[in-house]
């Protein structure tokens, strides 16, 4: 029986959280804190942002990242639709394959594997396919490959690394062989090196969980003969007519295929603007994409299609279009029809097909992930702003405009020197909901700024010290000082964990400094993490693009005890301030 993906990512967090968090940690005095507003010297700490994965800071299992081949013919849009793979937290790139589309695929094999060298993603393995199709001699127009062979014009550096011996279709049934979960196959041209890999060993059939295919005119005209001038065929789409014996082979092999047609890509076309706003990110991926989006035509085109960028958003986040199951064949037969996708309405569905694709959705999405680790400058200058609320906990009782959730009273307290501190309990607020002791006041509308100066020394699995901007459970965003082994930075860090419609997503920083200053701050839809060692000295942790809807901000302090842990994690507040523009 063929294990469903969901069933193996349950089983591997399961069998991770058993041997991460099964031991207690060794404790460790807690700091005394200084009555001043100035944070500590800043000491040692990593210089770049780690991206995490398995384990978020608060000890809420993160979706292993699913095994994904990106197969690619050597377009732009194909190569944004890698560059986006890359930069999503939902995937593992495990290979890199180039089809015989508008690529030569040994010429193209090598700009890849310079793209990755420019994105600082050395180490995956690309192939090239074979150079023909499975049968005929279809092939795309030699000036558009020309394009190609040139890396599109695209400023793309040397690399060391080479195209491997194997073949595309080869490397395909290596990594699918040895993964331990199904992998996602994304194709972005013809089916060819897919379809050959089948060939060559179908048991591997059994190890293949999602195929994306960009490919196909379901109820729209095809684009192969107006846009080449010389084949006679209104009905087919390019990937398709250039090896239609490969797209029907995959098609009939009983695959979880999902098919992205030219009748998406005229829902959604793309524009100047997007692309300024990729590259306004700062990020390399944002960067890269925006080249590539400006040879792609604009802006001496205004508007441009992207439908292999639709695939691979569909890939990580299907509620972005309707899904439409149909039974859909490939006429192979050479002639005006080759290359037709056609539905048989007598047959049971054999692909699922996304024709009408969320706009709005997409384009919000696309520039959620492209400015992941941004490098982008800190947020504009907030020194100005008037000061709405503030705290600096020096009277004997805290201020009207705050209120407890689940007070233990035994469990907080303010010192005579003007500190709030809070034991952190068992209970956590972004893993079941509630937290005891999560100190809460009302967020002003529109743009803001909520600082914290913290003191806390985390040494267990989870234990977390946080500012929570917060509108339910599926919809948060954290900035903390917290502990976590098995999240990429060794144990110490600060961390920016966010869930927006239910995504968990975690950016982290290893850090072993106690005594901080975390910031957020939002301006429109930006959300920034923030952190300092000395007032006035911040550094971005994360900045993500998502509209919340945050009802209230708070601080807060938690174990997340998922066993094993033999103490109770003290955080002190020195002060807690909103600022907003005047």
């Amino acid at each position: 029986m063929r294990l469903s993906w969901h069933i193996l990512v349950a089983i591997l967090v399961a069998v991770f959280f058993a041997a991460s968090c099964g031991s207690p940690q060794n404790d460790a005095n807690q700091p005394s804190p200084s009555s001043t507003d100035n944070a500590s010297e800043p000491g040692t700490t990593t210089a770049s942002a780690t991206l995490t994965g398995a384990v978020s800071p608060t000890g809420t299992a993160v979706p292993i990242r699913k095994p994904i081949i990106h197969d690619d013919d050597g377009t732009p849009d194909g190569t944004i639709a890698l560059i986006y793979l890359l930069q999503n937290l939902d995937f593992d790139v495990r290979a890199i394959t180039i089809a015989e589309g508008e690529a030569h695929p040994a010429v193209y094999a090598v700009n890849m594997l310079r793209l990755l060298q420019r994105l600082g993603r050395q180490g995956i393995p690309v192939a090239a396919g074979r150079s023909t199709p499975l049968e005929g001699n279809n092939a795309f127009p030699d000036s558009w490959r020309a394009g190609s062979d040139n890396g599109w014009g695209v400023d793309l550096p040397e690399t060391q690394e080479v195209v491997q011996a194997l073949s595309g279709a080869e490397l395909m049934v290596q990594v699918v062989r040895e993964s331990p979960l199904p992998v996602d196959i994304f194709i972005s041209g013809p089916a060819t090196n897919l379809a050959e890999a089948l060939r060559i060993d179908p048991s591997i059939a059994s190890n293949i969980g999602e195929v994306h295919i960009m490919g196909g005119a379901i109820y729209v005209p095809g684009n192969v003969g107006v846009e080449s001038g010389w084949v006679r065929n209104d009905v087919a789409e390019w990937n398709i007519w250039v090896d239609p014996v490969a797209a029907e082979e995959l098609l009939s092999a009983g695959l979880d295929v999902r098919l992205s047609p030219l009748d998406a890509m005229y829902n959604i076309l793309w524009t100047e603007a997007d692309a300024q706003a990729w590259a306004n990110t700062g990020t390399p991926a944002g960067v890269l994409a925006a080249e590539f989006m400006f040879r792609w035509g604009l802006p001496m085109i205004p508007e441009v299609g992207l439908p292999d960028l639709i695939a691979a958003q569909l890939a990580g986040d299907p509620q972005l279009c309707p899904e439409v199951p149909l039974s859909v064949g490939v006429r192979t037969e050479p002639g005006p029809l080759q290359g037709q996708t056609f539905i048989r309405p007598d047959q049971e569905p054999n692909v699922i097909v996304c024709l009408t694709p969320d706009a709005a959705g997409m384009r919000a999405r696309m520039a959620e992930v492209l400015g992941m680790g941004s490098s982008a400058e800190i947020p504009a200058d907030t020194s100005l702003w008037a000061v709405g609320f503030r705290d600096d906990f020096s009277r004997p009782s805290l201020q009207p405009e705050w209120w407890w959730e689940s007070e233990n009273p035994s469990h907080w307290r303010i010192l005579p020197d003007g500190w709030l501190e809070i034991t952190g309990e068992d209970a956590s607020l972004v893993q079941g909901g509630s937290q005891n002791n999560t100190l809460w006041t009302d967020l002003p509308a529109g743009d803001f700024e909520v600082s914290i100066h913290l003191v806390a020394d985390p040494s267990a699995d989870f234990q977390q010290a946080a500012i929570y901007l917060y509108e339910n459970s599926d919809n948060y965003v954290a900035v903390l000082r917290g502990y976590c082994h098995p999240c990429g930075v060794g144990g110490n860090g600060i961390f920016m964990e966010y869930k927006a419609d239910g995504r968990l997503e975690v950016f982290s920083l290893a850090a072993e400094e106690t005594d901080l200053l975390l910031r957020i701050t939002r301006q429109g839809d930006q959300l920034s993490g923030l952190y300092a060692f000395e007032p006035g000295q911040w550094q971005v942790v994360g900045i993500l693009n998502h509209q919340f809807a945050f009802s209230r901000v708070g601080i807060g302090v938690s174990n997340v005890d998922n066993g094993g842990i033999e103490h109770d994690l003290v955080g002190m507040f020195d002060y807690f301030e909103i600022r907003g523009p005047r």
